[in-house]
């Protein structure tokens, strides 16, 4: 079997590993089905990842010499496509089928590592749980509830607070 040594140390030298996995396999995305299609080369086999095998649709891991079609469509962003901010400050509201103390949504726009800068208008305005605080904590979470690990960068969250008009009947 053919095995190309990871290379150590950074940067790695990547025209020249690309080279090498190139003569060991070639993968393309199909654009009309949206599935990765993989060539593994004779006397060769591929492992991948968990998180590269969810991120490319294949249901298994390990392929040897043949030919492959990803089980499902590829999913760079595996499946953040939105980002769900909550402040345990605000009253909650029905999200689903929950109560849950959610800001707002946030579509996913841009590519890893892109400055993202977004201003929202109108401003959306939230009933507070208590009229004091000193501390304001912000959760955003994934599609699937889980938290987003932001590994590098900022992210800066301006919240902006009125007092509550009153309305009368009279």
């Amino acid at each position: 079997m053919g095995t190309i040594p990871r290379p150590k140390g950074f940067p790695i030298e990547g025209k020249k590993h690309m080279k090498e996995l190139k003569n060991k396999f070639d993968m393309g995305f199909n654009e009309i089905n949206h599935k990765i299609d993989m060539k593994v080369k004779k006397d060769c086999q591929v492992i991948i990842s968990p998180l590269l095998q969810s991120m490319l649709g294949f249901r298994q891991a390990i392929f040897p010499a043949g030919e492959y079609v990803s089980d499902w469509v590829a999913d760079v962003k595996k499946g953040l496509n939105s980002l769900y901010v909550y402040c345990p400050l605000v009253e909650p509201r029905m999200v689903g089928d929950a109560q849950v103390p959610l800001l707002r949504i946030v579509p996913v726009e841009g590519r890893d590592g892109e400055m993202i800068t977004r201003v929202f208008d109108p401003i959306q305005y939230c009933p507070l749980l208590q009229r004091r605080f000193q501390t304001v904590e912000i959760d955003i979470r994934d599609d699937t509830g889980s938290i987003v690990p932001f590994e590098r960068g900022r992210v800066v969250v301006t919240l902006h607070c009125r007092k509550r008009k009153e309305f009368s009947l009279e």
